[in-house]
């Protein structure tokens, strides 16, 4: 099987790993995703992804606005001096400074280099969000390790970056031993008979964890896909893969947490293995009549829009007088001649 070259695995795992929300929604950063390159250099997308190609352009142009988008662009320096090394932090790590002895009040690159830190899980360290004013820098601080819950979503990303990062390095065979590693070990544990991801269960906002480990999931099965290797009907040691963990995952209200963090994952299972009695398209619709507008739906195709408007180019809802006027503007979908440029780089 002959890949692309490099090239476009960075555009692909650049471009493609979600950034990326709805016109209609507030802008959102997804975890991640990738997408065949060969799929969005074909240009042949479906009739009804129209809404999702102008959801991009505009939120392509939206974060190139907010550049330059390189490492030095950071306003903290790393222990190490120097600003092109690169540096996260655990979002739910805190410091605990109260015996090191200081009477004063310790200035921040002190209280981050000689203070220890310990997990207060579920609550958000605000320092992180130093690292970036714009808050584009987030998706680094969720960087995950596997010295740290091995068997959960900290692993599963783990194995999902390393495969990602080995195909921009074109080391293809490596990207395989990759993910048929993670498959074939902490993949085997992480889902119960009933669908239950356990790992994720347990934390403190078990709807986002649940949905945050399925992305990985999925993720890895993808790049799988793309290297030759089908994964999706793999199942772990209780007998259940995938679509087991979002089908359980489903009949969990949100709560007080964010219910689009399902919508992303559930959208790509029923591309994959299909929906025929429209559970899917059906439960979407009644919760978000947008999402044929969000970027994720133009790949996670074939997959219904439920006869949405927001699945046409340009679809915006405008209020006037108290009632909502859903107005169609056309739009010329310029993203095929995007990728044709692109495409010109590849060798």
């Amino acid at each position: 099987m002959k890949l692309p070259h490099v090239t476009s695995h960075l555009f692909a795992f650049l471009a493609c790993t979600t950034f990326f929300s709805s016109l209609a929604q507030a802008f959102t950063s997804y975890p991640n995703d990738f997408v065949d390159p060969n799929y969005m250099l074909s240009k042949k997308y479906p009739a009804n992804t129209g809404g999702a190609q102008f959801a991009i352009l505009k939120w392509a142009d939206f974060l190139a606005a907010q550049g330059p988008w390189t490492v030095i662009d950071k306003p903290v320096v790393p222990p190490s001096g120097d600003l092109h090394d690169y540096m996260s932090w655990s979002p739910y790590s805190w410091p605990n400074c109260s015996e090191l002895g200081n009477t004063t009040e310790l200035p921040l690159p002190q209280v981050w280099s000689d203070c220890p830190y310990y997990l207060r899980d579920g609550l958000f360290n605000p320092d992180v969000r130093m690292i970036n004013n714009t808050g584009h820098f987030n998706a680094m601080a969720d960087t995950p390790s596997t010295k740290s819950q091995p068997l959960s979503n900290h692993g599963s990303y783990y194995y999902s970056q390393l495969a990602s990062h080995q195909l921009i390095a074109n080391d293809i065979e490596g990207a395989r031993e990759t993910i048929k590693t993670y498959f074939h070990t902490i993949y085997m544990s992480q889902i119960t008979a009933t669908g239950e991801q356990p790992l994720e269960a347990r934390r403190t906002r078990p709807y986002h964890y649940r949905a945050y480990n399925l992305i990985a999931m999925m993720t890895n099965a993808r790049i799988g896909d793309y290297l030759g290797l089908d994964y999706w009907n793999w199942t772990g040691y209780e007998g259940t893969g995938i679509k087991e963990a979002l089908d359980y995952a489903m009949t969990f209200p949100p709560g007080k947490e964010n219910a689009d963090e399902l919508y992303q994952p559930m959208a790509g299972v029923a591309a994959k293995y299909g929906d025929p009695d429209g559970k899917y398209a059906k439960f979407l619709a009644n919760v978000d009549t947008r999402y044929p507008a969000a970027p994720y739906f133009l790949w996670c195709q074939p997959f219904s829009e439920s006869g949405l408007l927001s699945a046409r180019p340009g679809w915006s809802p405008k209020w006037s007088s108290g009632t909502i006027k859903l107005v169609v503007r056309s739009a010329t979908i310029v993203l095929p001649a995007i990728l044709a440029v692109v495409g010109l780089t590849i060798q």
